[in-house]
């Protein structure tokens, strides 16, 4: 989505599954809620007295998933950078690049927050499809690659 608003001469369409675009709905109820138990965690991103293994015990907390069973160098690497990312709801995304560029939004049944950002990106102008069953990975069922390759075709004239 940045590099659509950013440059739409080099994005011909898009398909979004399960988007993290946070900031197109930051206020919705299950968004707001999801920012505010994570937000104190990102903010202690930068605590050089908080060692890795903290910050992933913390975002295990806060997100309800236990940190990953990992070899400490493995888990270092990956805590490493999620505390380098900026957390989706602080990255500034034009939710009405969708208005310009044919854009189909998979959503799954993981978290509703998801199905928020689909909402506001379809209220912009976006096509979304909803899919339960598979969790985060909506576009593991072949229905929904279907339903992209048809998106694609018809965009694009290729599948």
């Amino acid at each position: 989505m940045l590099v659509a608003a950013a440059e739409p001469q080099r994005v011909v369409s898009m398909v979004l599954i399960d988007p993290a675009a946070l900031a197109v709905c930051p206020g919705a109820t299950h968004t707001a809620a999801h920012i505010g138990v994570l937000a104190p965690v990102f903010a202690r991103a930068e605590d050089p007295d908080l060692t890795n293994p903290q910050f992933s015990e913390l975002f295990g907390q806060a997100t309800g998933n236990p940190p990953p069973p990992l070899p400490d160098d493995q888990l270092d690497a990956l805590v490493d950078h999620l505390r380098a990312v900026r957390p989706p709801w602080e990255v500034a995304v034009d939710g009405w690049v969708v208005a310009r560029i044919p854009t189909l939004v998979v959503v799954g049944d993981a978290d509703p927050m998801y199905a928020e950002v689909g909402s506001a990106l379809a209220a912009c102008g976006a096509e979304m499809v909803e899919h339960t069953g598979l969790g985060h990975r909506p576009h593991d069922d072949p229905g929904i690659t279907e339903r992209i390759r048809a998106h694609w075709l018809a965009v694009e004239g290729v599948a």
